[in-house]
């Protein structure tokens, strides 16, 4: 009996800039986003604390044409898969595989959704609660 695998990340966070589109000679056009996530704890001397992680996030084929209506600052929630690619610096003789994250979809949340877990509603099908988003938020 085999089991169905799911290779998926979700990312809710900011954009620490606007989107990059870039178009390679002889290739279609790809976007780069850079998204800030916050990690936050209480020492034990009852200080808290606090962590941004920075996480790039590969766009491709239909999403690329909704990058343009991001901005640096706006909260977005994605869905992505781990990908890898080779990269080869010119001081090494052999490339080496970097994981990628690679967005499946997204949306940009609206204020009132803005990193509220309380009332997050789509964690128990983040991929239809991400299509019906893109549905009503980018007439796709």
């Amino acid at each position: 009996m085999s089991i169905k695998t799911i290779n998926e990340v979700r990312i809710r966070g900011y954009l620490g800039s606007a989107p990059q589109v870039k178009s390679p000679e002889g290739k279609s056009p790809y976007g780069v986003l850079s998204i800030a996530t916050h990690v936050y704890w209480k020492q034990a001397d009852g200080q808290s604390g606090q962590r941004t992680d920075w996480h790039t996030v590969y766009v491709f084929n239909r999403n690329v044409a909704y990058l343009s209506q991001l901005k640096k600052g706006d909260a977005i929630d994605v869905l992505a898969k781990i990908g890898a690619r080779e990269v080869k610096s010119s001081q090494e003789e052999s490339a080496r595989v970097v994981p990628t994250l690679i967005a499946r979809d997204f949306v940009k949340l609206s204020p009132w959704d803005e990193l509220d877990e309380s009332t997050d509603s789509s964690l128990h099908n983040p991929t239809e609660s991400l299509k019906e988003a893109l549905n009503s938020h980018f007439d796709v």
